[in-house]
């Protein structure tokens, strides 16, 4: 635990330095997308969504894309995984702030479709947390601010060599699931685990292959003109850290 925690603190002093002197020095344009999980306080969650809104300019996904380059600072929001709290606790918030952001979701998550113990077993998660349902699903998607995208089925990792028949297991159908439910096909895909480590060759020309507009990652990076949009970077960032650290690593401290 004491490494963890001095780990966390060298890199956040590393953030802090190398933001700092990329915002005063180095600023050449470029989007940021931040990826969320679990949302486990609306009123943290509001508070940090109203400061974003404040300093950046939160766009939709598919327009940071079009133009990254833009002076204004622009951020996409997304999530993973598919977890009721988006429903209870970031949906509202984002419908009052009027912020556009794109779900990513596990379709064997969903939890009166697949098994109750997915949050546990596939992605790995100790604390006590609720799938996401049909109808709150479907709720989301009904809100043109919003997007659903895929994440497979089973929220396996794409590094591993898995063969044609079992990709389009966990592309295909969960994308099959997912317009089903909602009646829109989904657009844009986030890989599960989210490293370059866990993305194969096999997977990603498959994703070019598909009907998928692009695919997403959990690298850290600014999004630029002529970014390849199959390994898109996003930032993994925490509602609880401080701003000042948000703002650090959204100026490139961590890249």
């Amino acid at each position: 635990m004491f490494k963890m925690k001095y780990r966390k603190l060298v890199r956040n002093i590393i953030i802090h330095v190398f933001g700092t002197l990329r915002r005063c020095l180095f600023w050449k344009g470029g989007g940021r997308i931040i990826a969320f999980h679990d949302i486990d306080d609306i009123d943290v969650f509001y508070k940090k969504m109203k400061w974003l809104q404040d300093h950046y300019d939160i766009v939709p996904l598919e327009k940071l894309l079009d133009n990254p380059d833009s002076k204004q600072r622009q951020v996409a929001i997304t999530f993973d995984d598919g977890f009721a709290c988006w429903y209870w606790n970031a949906v509202p918030v984002l419908e009052e702030l009027n912020i556009p952001a794109v779900f990513f979701v596990c379709s064997g998550a969903v939890n009166d479709a697949g098994n109750k113990n997915f949050i546990r077993k596939n992605l790995h998660r100790t604390k006590d947390l609720q799938p996401i349902s049909i109808d709150q699903l479907r709720y989301i998607s009904k809100n043109a601010l919003f997007e659903i995208g895929g994440h497979t089925l089973s929220h396996i990792d794409l590094g591993l060599n898995l063969s044609s028949e079992r990709l389009t297991i966990e592309i295909n159908e969960d994308m099959r699931r997912i317009e089903r439910w909602t009646g829109v096909k989904p657009r844009w895909f986030a890989y599960p685990y989210g490293r370059y480590k866990n993305i194969s060759y096999s997977s990603l020309e498959y994703l070019r292959d598909s009907s998928y507009k692009g695919a997403f990652t959990i690298q850290p990076g600014f999004v630029v003109s002529g970014h390849d949009k199959f390994l898109v970077h996003r930032d993994s960032l925490n509602i609880h850290d401080t701003n000042r650290l948000w703002k650090d690593w959204l100026s490139g401290g961590y890249w």
